[in-house]
């Protein structure tokens, strides 16, 4: 798997429970996860836990589950809306010190739920103070 993308789809959530963040690799069932103190520890042990499972269904010559993940999505597309909507979400943006951009990937993975928004607005926080600290909008 070093230096090819993972094809397979990755949820984390935190779990109370365990009191650690849980990432699970749907494609393999539930049996598929990996835990860890932060998002990306859980992600690396639930790769791990893939890797082993592969390896494990082609020592069996069993097959493996289809990816999940597709190829090819750039991150953006291209969305029209009504003017009045335009103009609400550009104000809440202008409201929160941010792109309008920013301001609806924020909207958008809120709605998605917790764990996935915690995740995208930890690297939207962190690309927006790069661009504050270089002086860019």
């Amino acid at each position: 798997m070093m230096g090819r993308r993972f094809p397979y789809r990755i949820v984390v959530e935190w779990s109370p429970e365990d009191e650690a963040y849980v990432a699970r690799v749907p494609a393999f069932g539930p049996a598929c996860a990996g835990d860890g103190p932060s998002p990306e520890a859980a992600t690396r042990n639930a790769v791990s836990a893939a890797t082993a499972m592969l390896e494990v269904l082609e020592e069996d010559g069993d097959p493996a589950p289809a990816p999940d993940v597709a190829a090819g999505y750039s991150g953006q597309f291209r969305v029209r809306l009504p003017r009045a909507l335009h103009a609400t979400l550009a104000r809440l943006a202008a409201a929160d010190g941010v792109s309008l951009n920013q301001e609806v990937l924020a909207l958008l993975a809120r709605r998605l739920g917790a764990a996935a928004s915690s995740e995208v607005a930890r690297r939207v926080g962190s690309k927006a103070d790069a661009r504050r600290r270089a002086g860019r909008p």
